[in-house]
C-alpha cells in the first residue's frame, strides 16, 4: 500500500526518489560533448556540478546510514555498470575516509581525556 509506505519510510532509503535521480542524473546532465556533468540541460558543464551531480549520484546508489560496502543493499538504475563508489552524504569524500577520520578524532579525544 503506497499510503502505509509514504507513513513509514524505510530507514535504508531516502525521503527522496533514488531511481527517479539517477535516471535524471543519466538522461539530463550529460553533455556528451566534452565530458562533465551540468545543472540542467542546455547548461555548460563544470567542475561544481561535476561534482555535485556524482554525489548526488552515488548517494542515491547507496542508503543513508551506509558504512560498508560489501553489506548493503544498492539501489541502482540499469545495469551493475553504473555503480559508482559510495560517497558520504556531510562530507562529500569516500566513505571510507570519512570513517578513517572519525576513528582518527575518536582517539584525540580519549587520548585527551
Amino acid at each position: 500500500d503506497n499510503n502505509a509506505r509514504n507513513q513509514q519510510m524505510d530507514s535504508n532509503e531516502w525521503c527522496y526518489d533514488q531511481i527517479a535521480l539517477q535516471n535524471y542524473i543519466l538522461s539530463a546532465t550529460q553533455t556528451g560533448k566534452n565530458g562533465g556533468l551540468c545543472d540542467k540541460p542546455g547548461k555548460s558543464p563544470d567542475y561544481y556540478h561535476s561534482c555535485y551531480c556524482l554525489s548526488g549520484f552515488s548517494s542515491s546508489q547507496y542508503g543513508p546510514f551506509f558504512e560498508d560496502e560489501e553489506n548493503c543493499n544498492l539501489t541502482i538504475l540499469g545495469s551493475v555498470s553504473n555503480i559508482v563508489k559510495p560517497v558520504h552524504p556531510i562530507h562529500n569524500i569516500p566513505v571510507g575516509q570519512a570513517l578513517k577520520a572519525r576513528t582518527y578524532f575518536q582517539k584525540l579525544t580519549e587520548n585527551n581525556k
